[in-house]
């Protein structure tokens, strides 16, 4: 299944038009990006990650052409539906609680994410652990994932519409 997420996610760098201005002119924040690089190797960045639940998109868009703040301008990919959503959704109070990635307020599956290198590593030994003990929690797990992936769409589609309904306050001002 990462195969096609990458080749699709690829395929994403030269289609990009923004969803506010329609312009083509772009920026994609990726590894090496060194903000991005940032996020992976600074160890201090796991407690955000395993704690905090804060994640990080694979794929960052930024457009150029927008004469708006840089937060405003930037976009997430989702490579199952092909749409890009605002980066606003996952920031402010919905930038906590997405232990299990981001998810697209469109079509409701995991937009990739980035992984701490510290937490990455955390992870694999928990998870090893847990095999050895013969996965003893792994029915209660599956039912437990599908459910908070449910409540993570609800809350981003949720902050899609709370901005959306912000500008256009903003836009009658």
């Amino acid at each position: 299944m990462g195969v096609p997420e990458v080749s699709s996610l690829d395929a994403a760098d030269d289609s990009f038009v923004c969803p506010c201005c329609f312009g083509t002119s772009h920026a994609i924040w990726k590894l090496p990006n060194p903000l991005i690089l940032h996020w992976v190797i600074n160890p201090g960045l796991a407690f955000n990650e395993l704690i905090l639940g804060q994640r990080l998109p694979r794929l960052l868009f930024i457009c150029k052409s927008c004469p708006m703040p840089l937060a405003r301008r930037s976009y997430v990919f989702c490579p199952s539906c092909g749409l890009y959503s605002e980066s606003m959704i996952w920031s402010g109070w919905n930038s906590f609680g997405h232990w299990l990635g981001i998810v697209c307020p469109d079509c409701g599956r995991r937009i990739p994410s980035l992984s701490n290198a510290l937490s990455w590593v955390i992870l694999k030994g928990l998870s090893r652990i847990d095999q050895l003990a013969g996965r003893p929690f792994e029915e209660v797990r599956s039912r437990w994932r599908w459910r908070f992936l449910a409540w993570e769409w609800s809350r981003a589609y949720r902050g899609r519409e709370r901005i959306s309904s912000r500008r256009a306050n903003d836009e009658d001002a």
